[in-house]
């Protein structure tokens, strides 16, 4: 190759590199809206609104899509996010959430099966298998979840419960009652380093729950045999 074809060679490279940056420009200036496509469950809906117009409202000379996908891939539960630019204006965005690490288990007639949510959906397999939470399921409960789906609610529940299973001597069940919805209200937690049940009866939070089980080590300490207790919104009370 000549000096002259090598110099032709440059400015093609050139001009290339100069119409994408003009387009890449020209997107980035006319972006004004954004859409959303979620998988599987979001735990952060209002803090991925909040950054996609937070990018919105920056100088086109500040707009970085690669720093936007990072930062919606930082929010909490965010897998993978994906964000492409539009000649139309708007931002195209993809976020894959990660499904929860929960094993559940269903106990009946002696016969153990295991699920998880994969994408948003109850999924049973052949045998157990390593996951970082395991929760049992009550099948009434689990019929209600193959039926309808697990909601934001279910969700919210088993995101609620990720720090309290970290103790190990926990047991916690749901089980599935029809005349309550929402948050907790389905649980009944078992305690048994301190030979107690809890059954929550109304929406209570994880720390609201929490803090029962610190009242209930307590009170449990002394050993008078198992102890049954109902969790309300303002009150644990003891039966019998």
């Amino acid at each position: 190759m000549n000096k002259a074809q090598v110099l032709v060679a440059f400015v093609i490279v050139l001009l290339a590199a100069a119409i994408v940056f003009a387009v890449y420009a020209l997107l980035i200036s006319n972006l004004d809206s954004y859409s959303v496509q979620m998988t599987g469950y979001c735990f952060c809906s209002d803090e991925v609104d909040a950054a996609l117009e937070g990018f919105l409202e920056l100088g086109n000379g500040k707009r970085r899509i690669g720093e936007l996908e990072k930062a919606l891939e930082a929010l909490d539960g965010v897998e993978d996010a994906s964000v492409k630019a539009r000649l139309s204006g708007q931002l195209d965005v993809s976020i894959v959430n990660a499904d929860p690490g929960f094993l559940l288990t269903v106990n009946e007639n002696g016969i153990t099966s295991f699920f998880e949510i994969k994408a948003g959906k109850v999924v049973g397999f052949g045998q157990e298998k390593e996951l970082p939470y395991q929760i049992e399921i009550t099948p009434e409960f689990m019929d209600n979840l193959i039926a309808f789906g697990p909601n934001g609610e279910f969700f919210e529940v088993l995101h609620g419960l990720e720090p309290l299973l970290d103790d190990k001597s926990l047991k916690i069940t749901i089980k599935y009652a029809n005349n309550m919805s929402g948050k907790l209200g389905w649980l009944v937690v078992d305690f048994p380093s301190c030979d107690a049940v809890i059954s929550v009866k109304e929406k209570v939070s994880p720390r609201r729950l929490e803090a029962a089980l610190r009242i209930v080590e307590a009170q449990t300490a002394e050993g008078e045999g198992h102890q049954a207790f109902d969790l309300y919104a303002d009150s644990l009370v003891k039966r019998g």
